[in-house]
């Protein structure tokens, strides 16, 4: 098992946005991948360009969200802690 990220912010129009994360979501996985921090998600997603799919969890259902990740990156995007 891994870390979680508990999304705090979504920024309008952001990529987390258009794919669909909203405040109070979890997210569990990065593509399939566990992780230790909400840091090392973030930093993983980052990383990413094109699609990157995220096992959330809101309220008691896990699912998945692909978000398309621009050339330009995420700044200011999206906080988790």
């Amino acid at each position: 098992t891994g870390g979680r990220a508990n999304v705090t912010f979504v920024g309008v129009g952001s990529p987390y946005a258009v794919g669909g994360l909203l405040p109070g979501d979890v997210i569990e996985q990065v593509n399939g991948e566990y992780f230790d921090t909400a840091a090392d998600a973030l930093g993983a997603i980052a990383a990413s360009e094109g699609d990157v799919t995220l096992s959330i969890r809101r309220a008691d259902v896990t699912g998945p969200v692909t978000l398309t990740i621009p050339a330009s990156g995420l700044a200011g995007a999206a906080q988790t802690y």
